[in-house]
């Protein structure tokens, strides 16, 4: 049913009691002069804001729209995840914006605000901005506090707060440059800042039930979480929703609010002295690399020259390189001091025994500061541009986790190109192909995030030599992926001591039972080994093998078709966009797949047909 803005903002014309009719007249024309700027205003379906902004809805729906809208016009944000935390009301009935950046959460049961930072612990950002539902900011009053803490990422950026003094507290505190003891309402914070709230979560004994159902403290915890205390902003005159401060719906008017909050808050000071120079050595400390390439390698001459050569000429300077020499008996030792003395930025760790790509790599990530993770094979080459256009891509695309270039095939022993690779350009695409199979089988050119792939456990060492495809499928459950159409890694293959073919039984095998996980994960049942490597054989990327035999196709179209259409369900949910792109996209790469397998069937063949349509 279409809602008439006046029913849609009912409670907003409710008059507070505090207030006189004049003034809340002169709300009502102030409000309305907003709404309409920020309803006219552009949400662009991209952007390269930085930071995810978190909004949490329980008993104001009716002002999620605006600041939805708000959020998306904010040149910083990147991101929006709204989550519903009253599930009797239907969120969807209020918020109107449709915007692919726009995620929407539905709990089962209702969450208290602790909700948010609960959120940005399992997101792959690293900025984030939270905005209460009872105020209404404009865009460039937000990019205020996007760009404070991308400048000073070391503590909290805010616009109201409090300070607390001898027992005492004095509340609204805004519209001034100068620290806080407490930011509320509206604030930034880092991914170190989420790390250090559950730190301090666990040491105040914060977690048990009775005390995390509440919802009284989590702004303190947080602004405890920085270098040093919370800088306050003045972003200019703001308006307050009339429902801020009445009983019933406004957290803070709940019976002894204040006296709960002032002992975590006197706990907190005895445990944490901000002092300015320790301040000033923490931000200075907090500087790492912006990427970390991990190379392992194993008897890897003569080809490990051109593959180190590569990562040392890329054009992006900031990076650390950790090489992990897997007990060579070979001229590999030696080579990697001879590099390491050349440049600083080497990092060399040596096993004292062989134990593998996958676990060597798992021991240079334990060590690994950079913001982003680049993998590099011991005989690949990395074209110049490869991090400066893959760390690019990332930083403006925060909702990615991790990023794909395409790839040059060459054959060593013939030394000849034998082609470039098609990774697939939308996020929808590679979801859908790596539910089969790896089709971003070269993990030289692949670089994520590395804090995402953290929170998911990293490699799985009992996966070795298909780490990568594990780890890939598990970050496209719970992360965009994207891909970049230059051609910058040579993907060099044949030598006979080379994994990819040492190894290539065992890899088949793992790569069969990722896939068999994926699909169960998705529809709830498990297909057997043959039936996942019949499906996989539908795409000629995947190991090059024929089609599925004739037949085949009596069981393979319906579980095809359960499949897509548990995906398309599955990304409905996550992803609060128009679904028409995404459902003709995969209905396009099964339409091909299905037309390269009816020209091998059997002309007479009654799927034929079926299959060709």
């Amino acid at each position: 049913m279409h809602l008439h803005p006046l029913t849609k903002t009912r409670r907003l014309i409710c008059r507070p009691e505090d207030v006189s009719w004049k003034n809340h007249f002169l709300w009502l024309d102030a409000f309305r002069s907003y709404e309409r700027k920020i309803q006219s205003g552009q949400m662009p379906e991209e952007s390269a804001g930085w930071c995810t902004a978190i909004i949490l809805a329980y008993k104001r729906p009716q002002n999620i729209d605006l600041i939805v809208r708000v959020a998306l016009q904010t040149p910083g944000v990147g991101k929006v995840i709204v989550s519903n935390n009253n599930p009797r009301c239907n969120l969807r009935r209020w918020l109107t914006v449709h915007n692919p950046r726009v995620r929407v959460l539905n709990p089962k049961e209702r969450r208290n605000v602790v909700e948010r930072l609960v959120i940005a612990r399992e997101e792959p950002a690293d900025f984030f901005l939270a905005i209460d539902d009872d105020i209404f900011l404009r865009p460039e009053q937000l990019q205020v506090l996007c760009e404070a803490v991308r400048q000073n990422p070391a503590v909290l950026h805010g616009m109201f707060g409090e300070f607390y003094s001898e027992g005492s507290v004095q509340h609204a505190q805004h519209g001034r440059n100068s620290t806080l003891d407490v930011l509320n309402r509206v604030y930034c914070f880092t991914r170190e800042h989420v790390e250090e709230f559950f730190r301090l979560v666990d040491l105040l004994d914060l977690g048990r039930q009775e005390t995390w159902s509440q919802n009284f403290w989590d702004d303190i915890v947080l602004s405890f979480s920085g270098a040093g205390k919370p800088l306050c902003h003045n972003v200019g005159p703001f308006l307050d929703c009339p429902t801020q401060g009445k009983r019933g719906i406004a957290a803070w008017r709940q019976e002894q609010f204040i006296e709960k909050r002032i002992p975590i808050y006197k706990r907190l000071q005895s445990m944490k002295h901000w002092n300015e120079k320790d301040a000033a050595s923490r931000i200075m400390c907090s500087a790492h690399p912006k990427v970390s390439v991990v190379l392992s390698v194993y008897n890897g001459m003569p080809d490990l020259e051109q593959a180190v050569s590569g990562i040392l000429h890329q054009s992006l300077k900031d990076f650390e390189f950790l090489i992990v020499d897997d007990a060579s008996t070979d001229g590999t030792a030696a080579a990697l001091e001879r590099f390491a003395a050349e440049d600083n930025r080497i990092r060399i760790i040596r096993n004292t025994e062989n134990i593998g790509q996958t676990c060597s790599t798992i021991r240079a990530l334990a060590e690994a500061q950079g913001h982003y993770i680049a993998r590099n094979d011991a005989d690949d080459y990395s074209s110049p541009a490869r991090l400066e256009k893959s760390v690019a891509f990332l930083d403006v695309h925060p909702e990615v986790g991790f990023v794909c270039t395409n790839w040059e095939w060459y054959s060593v022993p013939r030394e000849c190109s034998l082609g470039v690779s098609t990774v697939p350009m939308a996020p929808w695409t590679i979801a859908w192909h790596l539910l089969f199979y790896n089709c971003l089988a070269c993990q030289s050119a692949v670089l994520f995030r590395r804090r995402s792939a953290e929170r998911l456990g990293g490699y799985a060492s009992e996966r070795n030599s298909a780490e990568d495809y594990d780890l890939w499928s598990r970050m496209a459950g719970k992360t965009d992926v994207g891909s970049i159409p230059d051609v910058l890694v040579q993907f060099r293959r044949g030598r006979p001591e080379s994994m990819s073919l040492t190894m290539q039984e065992v890899q088949r095998t793992h790569a069969l039972e990722i896939a068999q996980r994926n699909i169960m994960q998705l529809i709830g049942r498990s297909p057997s080994l043959q039936e996942v490597q019949t499906m996989a054989s539908l795409w000629p990327a995947f190991w090059n093998s024929a089609a599925p035999a004739a037949k085949d196709a009596e069981w393979v179209l319906p579980f095809i078709a359960e499949i897509q259409h548990a995906f398309l369900r599955d990304w409905r949910e996550k992803h609060l966009c128009p679904m028409e792109s995404v459902t003709h996209a995969i209905d396009h790469e099964i339409a091909l797949a299905y037309a390269r397998w009816s020209a091998l069937l059997p002309e007479r063949h009654l799927l034929k047909s079926r299959l060709a349509g």
